[in-house]
């Protein structure tokens, strides 16, 4: 499990953290992504997920179209919490991620312990005793960019977060400005 407290430099930590899981879980993404494009019917590109070359688009129109296809799919690519014994039970990408940062599945019981959970929106929240203390905001738009872009990787796919004691850090990575 990530250990957290809640001060600046541990939240930007858990930033990395998160992005790099992210990062793990772009292959995937792509491979579950680009069939459900492909089954869509509605586009000339047939996209083939490599995983050291990138994907080959007809026109730049597709290559565009397919970051808004791309952010709407993250959420349905199905992760499967225990395939052995209850292979039905998935979870999705938000969900997949609190399961990595604690080094385990999420369970019910764990709601008032000290550990990650799903926060707001497309976020990750971290509690301790049940109270958050901090949040961190998963951006699909830039996680749709990730896999579109595969095996070109930036690993910039969380937008903010915020920290007990009401700091909120906006990051806007492409030009590395911080706003508190």
């Amino acid at each position: 499990m990530v250990d957290f407290s809640p001060c600046a430099s541990d939240a930007s930590n858990v930033r990395f953290w998160i992005e790099d899981a992210i990062k793990d879980h772009v292959p995937y993404l792509r491979q579950c992504i680009c069939k459900a494009w492909n089954e869509s019917g509605r586009y000339q590109s047939v996209l083939r997920a490599y995983k050291k070359k990138p994907l080959k688009f007809v026109s730049e129109e597709e290559r565009e179209a397919f970051l808004a296809f791309c952010e709407k799919e993250i959420s349905n690519c199905p992760f499967a919490m225990n395939p052995y014994e209850y292979p039905e039970d998935t979870t999705e990408l938000i969900g997949a991620l609190v399961d990595d940062l604690n080094g385990c599945e999420w369970e019910s019981s764990m709601s008032f312990d000290d550990g990650f959970k799903l926060g707001e929106s497309l976020g990750l929240a971290y509690t301790e005793g049940g109270c958050e203390t901090g949040t961190w905001d998963v951006d699909y738009a830039l996680v749709a960019r990730e896999i579109r872009d595969f095996p070109k990787y930036t690993g910039h796919t969380v937008r903010s977060w915020w920290i007990a004691g009401g700091v909120e850090v906006k990051c806007d990575r492409l030009t590395e400005k911080y706003t508190f």
